[in-house]
């Protein structure tokens, strides 16, 4: 039965079974006293929310099977400003990483690599759960410049249970200019998965016109299937152009695993997110997939553009972005 038939006949003395939100201070495992907010829904998500790390989410489960890819690097302490390649040295992986403000990939706009955007903490956390089983976390994240541009993130989560036969959790973002100059947004929400998501030849699925790669990639022969685990270091990156949009303006990314009844549907703005890129990391012992919507390039001749191909935001000016996440059967993920 399911938690809403359950709570129909009265079983539950309280709503925590059926979905809860817990805060504690300290990330188990790691050195960091990072304030930690893991929400939980009945036979669904368990995922983690950081506060201090750009709310961006954590590990993450459905059923008790991980769905997030679980980075090596467990020093999760933000970096003050994190210059050059140091963004690295505290990828913890997780379910959602937030990349910007000032540039996505390469470091530039006097940002490191992929930005500070993960590093920012939150403010004005608030969270809610609801009578039906589902759970809304809200916060509200600035980066702040004297000399530079400025910008405001109104983020939302919002998880719930049997959402056409799937569980489905949306990030929803209202990004403003809070500067005085108009300013270009450069942001990437770097999706990471892990097995048993993703294993050797599990598939990705994308209707897109066109998919160029950032360079050679002896060890990914395909976009679309995983590849054997490599025993060196390796990557490759994609750019998927022109993806088909529905009638909704949602443009879609659908992942089918290889070795489990198992499937990731990732449905986006593609309007405020016309741009999507996907990383793959299939070395042995760091296996990763990364689908990653964004509103600039990561590489290629676009980013040669005025402003690396970012859209520019005016002073006072907003835009929403929408990120879906659902999981569930690989039947009800093709329906």
């Amino acid at each position: 039965m399911s938690a809403r038939e359950l709570a129909s006949y009265g079983l539950f003395a309280s709503l925590r079974p059926r979905a809860s939100v817990k805060e504690s201070i300290g990330i188990p495992g790691t050195p960091a006293a990072e304030r930690l907010l893991t929400a939980r829904l009945f036979d669904s998500f368990e995922f983690e929310v950081l506060p201090g790390r750009g709310f961006d989410i954590g590990d993450t489960w459905h059923r008790g099977i991980p769905i997030s890819w679980f980075s090596p690097v467990s020093d999760s302490r933000a970096l003050p400003s994190p210059s050059g390649v140091e963004w690295l040295t505290r990828f913890t992986g997780g379910l959602l990483t937030t990349c910007g403000f000032g540039t996505i990939g390469a470091e530039g706009s006097g940002e490191g690599m992929h930005g500070r955007a993960n590093h920012l903490p939150a403010d004005q956390v608030s969270w809610h759960v609801a009578e039906e089983g589902s759970v809304s976390i809200d916060a509200l994240i600035e980066s702040v410049a004297v000399f530079g541009p400025s910008f405001s993130v109104r983020r939302s989560y919002r998880a719930a249970s049997d959402v056409d036969g799937m569980s489905r959790l949306t990030v929803t973002d209202e990004v403003t200019n809070i500067g005085p100059e108009a300013a270009p947004l450069s942001m990437l929400y770097h999706l990471n998965f892990g097995a048993p998501v993703v294993a050797p030849g599990s598939q990705v699925i994308v209707a897109s016109e066109e998919v160029r790669a950032a360079t050679p990639h002896p060890d990914v022969p395909d976009w679309s299937v995983l590849p054997k685990p490599a025993d060196h270091i390796t990557e490759a990156v994609f750019e998927h152009r022109r993806v088909r949009q529905t009638s909704d303006g949602l443009a879609r990314a659908t992942i089918l695993s290889s070795v489990a009844d198992l499937a990731v549907v990732v449905d986006w703005s593609a309007t405020t997110l016309p741009r999507l890129h996907q990383w793959m990391f299939p070395t042995r012992g760091r296996w990763a997939l990364g689908i990653e919507p964004a509103t600039a390039p990561l590489f290629g001749p676009d980013r040669a553009n005025k402003n690396a191909g970012a859209p520019v935001l005016a002073p006072g000016q907003s835009r929403s972005h929408e990120v879906r996440i659902s999981v569930g059967s690989r039947e009800a993920a093709l329906a």
